[in-house]
């Protein structure tokens, strides 16, 4: 501990040497840094609820939010939703539940309709896949008795170095009214 200590004028002189502007600018810097790093760890971790909702979707999201007490916050020119990660299956519930954003197919739809030029085929072809399986699913749940129904396909990619292609399977989960099957 001695040693350190003998060194101690030398640093101090050259401490000394350095601007009181220069001392100022580092002190504004560590500053900002505390107080980003302070909000980092206090806030919540905030994930995406809805992304790309038109402005009719979004403004029920927000108005629905607001009703359940659940804080969100938006990003990229209020396109994304976003809510504090240990709120995200309550508010997807809640929301839910209460039919909002709205109709999952002419969304599905509308999404693919309006992806950008740029979206990769992998990207068009899932957006596709995800809207056939939900207009499915909406088709199944008008039937009578239907009370909800999930649909998940599996198609797989023509290509033409196999002689026999895999054939196209899909899941279909339903749920039946009770009342109807006793009657």
């Amino acid at each position: 501990m001695t040693a350190w200590l003998s060194y101690w004028p030398l640093v101090k002189s050259r401490l000394i040497r350095i601007p009181a502007m220069a001392w100022a600018i580092l002190g504004i810097i560590a500053v900002s840094l505390a107080v980003v790093f302070a909000l980092q760890i206090n806030g919540p971790a905030y994930v995406a609820l809805y992304d790309g909702l038109s402005p009719a979707d979004g403004g029920k999201v927000i108005t629905q939010l607001q009703k359940i007490g659940i804080p969100y916050q938006l990003q990229a020119a209020g396109n994304v939703i976003l809510v504090p990660a240990t709120e995200l299956a309550t508010a997807r519930l809640q929301l839910g539940a209460s039919g909002i954003p709205g109709d999952s197919v002419s969304t599905s739809w509308d999404r693919l309709e309006n992806a950008p030029m740029t979206a990769s085929d992998l990207a068009q072809s899932t957006m596709a896949l995800r809207a056939l399986e939900a207009s499915l699913a909406q088709s199944i749940d008008s039937m009578e008795g239907i009370t909800d129904a999930q649909v998940y396909l599996a198609l797989p990619a023509d290509t033409p170095f196999l002689a026999d292609q895999p054939k196209p399977s899909a899941s279909v989960i339903i749920s039946a009214s009770t009342q109807d099957a006793q009657s």
